[in-house]
């Protein structure tokens, strides 16, 4: 039997669906001033927790600053708490880091 209600994929995908974006249509696309340093402006950020997939997510929903912990536990540095390895997630990043913004993507690896 089916149970009633979201599961946890359709809540996140809920969650991170443009209609629960906080931010006005009018101000998805850059409106500012983008000559200034990088610390004088927000920066959509992202905890890699979820694995690969949570950071393809992220990319391609415009975050430009993503935060990985790594362990090595099986000899490759992988990403904690999943068995992605940090290469495939550095590959993500090149692949899919720019296809909705040119800006830099700001990766902190600890």
């Amino acid at each position: 039997a089916v149970k009633p209600g979201l599961s946890i994929l359709g809540f996140a995908a809920l969650m991170t669906s443009d209609w629960n974006c906080i931010m006005e249509p009018t101000r998805r696309n850059v409106h500012q001033d983008m000559t200034k340093p990088l610390s004088s402006y927000w920066i959509c950020s992202y905890e890699v927790s979820a694995g690969i997939m949570g950071l393809r997510a992220a990319l391609n929903r415009g975050c430009r600053c993503i935060r990985m912990v790594c362990e090595t536990s099986s000899g490759w540095p992988q990403l904690a708490g999943t068995k992605d390895r940090l290469e495939d997630a550095l590959r993500i990043i090149k692949t899919d880091g720019f296809c909705r913004s040119a800006y830099p993507v700001v990766v902190i690896v600890q």
